[in-house]
């Protein structure tokens, strides 16, 4: 019974929290960290604290936020989906949208050019 409350409470949360994929684009350089989460506006509240911290996985786009600062980059939803949208669902779409970026000429955080692979840090 507790399991099942438990459940409801986390369901009910997520109401709040959209799932989706999402760009982080330097408005200086138009260059795109593309990602997705089950719960944007978290996903967004981590990447600003990582940030910040300097301490944001991604090595490249915490290079550029080191030198533009926060106001440079505009965190957009690309694709909104409903909050119990299976993560693996969102991760497959993600990984879509950025080689077809990529394809398209667009510089993109995700990948590291010199090699062409996937880069999700």
């Amino acid at each position: 019974e507790n399991q099942e409350k438990i459940a409801e409470y986390k369901k009910q949360h997520r109401k709040n929290l959209p799932a989706g994929i999402y760009q982080i684009i330097n408005k200086h350089n138009e260059r795109v960290y593309i990602g997705c989460s089950t719960a944007l506006k978290r996903r967004f509240r981590n990447h600003k604290r990582h940030l910040r911290k300097n301490e944001h996985d991604n090595k490249h786009l915490q290079e550029d936020y080191n030198k533009y600062g926060l106001d440079a980059f505009e965190f957009k939803v690309v694709e909104g989906y409903d909050c119990d949208t299976p993560f693996e669902v969102l991760e497959k779409r993600e990984q879509t949208i950025i080689l077809e970026s990529h394809l398209k000429g667009k510089e993109v955080y995700n990948i590291n050019v010199k090699i062409g692979s996937l880069n999700n840090g």
